[in-house]
């Protein structure tokens, strides 16, 4: 929802969200109501049904389970199409009232995913941030460029000290650099091969939203890179992950040193070696958890040894597939169009809340985008955690599809 510069809202909804109205109605019979049948039926009399029309939903609803049955004639499906069309019409008419909104302001569009918000964001009156692949890999090359130009002065810092402090801080700031460097380049390749898939979709949404008088401002709101996985050893993140896990849930903070000592072996036999990414352990742990969950009231190291025997079947037929060679790479996802923009009663300051990313050239380019364009404040929410190996809490949520957006509450009137 925005509003346009008189201040009265409009509302954008995606096709997905009318064809699961227009499911919902035909599995509760509300289109078999004698007076909404009479409504469809003089609906379909006086439309006027294109023929591309007709042809392209006729192909999608072939895929919808049980739409269509073997005995139908050609004819008759292009009869329920015809009707179906007229119900998607017949839907539209419903949500004035189901919104409070005129007809008018409602912009029905296509829709690149089941949650536009990922894709799409208002941002001042009448005015829309809509993904733009084209955008998306400037910003990505802009980000790469600066990582190059970061490197290079620190090769100048370098040759220029032979303090061993000084050289070790650098030495590790330029690994730092390389892997987002090299996760920067994975998300171009990902971006020029997404870009020839739906930048025909959202240049079509473009167009639904211009022709609605909204002012589209193309935006590099969507991104992912592949992330490397990380070897369990005992200096990793994840062997601690996965022993600390163990050991607090089943003991607390107050962990016999045998009982540790038991854990780490069990760790040592199960996952050392092994690339996993961060939402692998996650899942291995999902499953560890519901045993946990059963046997948090462990007492001996008798009854460890048995639950740790019997967990570790479980884990072992549940591992097999990482135990071979596995692509070494993950997503991580980067989205600045899951947001909330607003004003600042009293001063109308305009700011815009937004997700991390661990790829601080990116986020420095957007908030810089986000100036051009008005805003006044920029804010990155959900910055805990995130690495070479490991994802922001931001970075997490968005691989759920629920970024920022999806987690806060809105209150009108408070600052952020």
């Amino acid at each position: 929802m925005g509003t346009r510069p008189d201040g009265s809202p409009y509302v954008i909804i995606g096709r997905d969200s009318v064809l699961l109205s227009v499911f919902h109605l035909e599995n509760t019979k509300h289109f078999e109501k004698s007076d909404v049948q009479s409504v469809l039926q003089t609906k379909i009399k006086k439309m006027l049904f294109k023929p591309e029309d007709v042809k392209q939903t006729l192909e999608k609803l072939k895929v919808v389970k049980g739409f269509f049955e073997n005995h139908h004639t050609a004819s008759e499906k292009r009869t329920m199409v015809k009707a179906f069309i007229a119900k998607i019409e017949l839907v539209k008419e419903i949500f004035p009232n189901d919104l409070g909104v005129p007809q008018k302001d409602l912009i029905f569009i296509s829709q690149p995913d089941f949650h536009i918000d990922m894709h799409m964001r208002p941002l001042g009156p009448s005015q829309i941030l809509l993904q733009d692949y084209r955008e998306s890999l400037k910003f990505i090359e802009e980000s790469i460029q600066d990582i190059d130009r970061r490197l290079k002065l620190t090769d100048i810092e370098l040759s220029g000290t032979t303090e061993q402090k000084v050289v070790a801080d650098l030495n590790r700031y330029k690994e730092e650099v390389n892997w987002r460097k090299k996760e920067l380049i994975s998300m171009r390749e990902h971006a020029q091969e997404i870009q020839t898939v739906l930048q025909p979709l959202m240049l079509q949404i473009q167009t639904q939203l211009m022709s609605n008088n909204i002012q589209v401002i193309q935006a590099p709101g969507l991104m992912e890179a592949t992330m490397e996985k990380q070897q369990v050893t005992p200096e990793s993140n994840l062997y601690r992950y996965f022993s600390g896990v163990f050991v607090d849930n089943m003991y607390g903070n107050n962990a016999p040193k045998a009982v540790k000592n038991k854990v780490e072996k069990f760790v040592d036999k199960h996952y050392k070696n092994l690339f996993m990414s961060q939402k692998e352990a996650q899942e291995v742990m999902n499953i560890l958890m519901m045993y946990l969950s059963y046997e948090l009231k462990i007492e001996n190291l008798e009854k460890l040894k048995d639950f740790v025997k019997e967990v570790g079947k479980k884990l072992t037929t549940y591992m097999k597939p990482y135990y071979k060679s596995l692509p070494p790479l993950f997503t991580r996802h980067v989205n600045y169009m899951n947001a909330v923009p607003a004003t600042t009663i009293g001063t109308n300051q305009s700011f815009f809340i937004t997700n991390h990313t661990c790829h601080e050239e990116l986020a420095d380019n957007f908030a810089r985008f986000l100036k051009k364009n008005g805003v006044n404040q920029i804010y990155f929410a959900g910055k805990q955690g995130g690495g070479q190996f490991t994802q922001s809490s931001a970075e997490l949520s968005l691989g759920d599809s629920g970024g920022f957006d999806c987690r806060e509450i809105h209150h009108e009137g408070q600052n952020p």
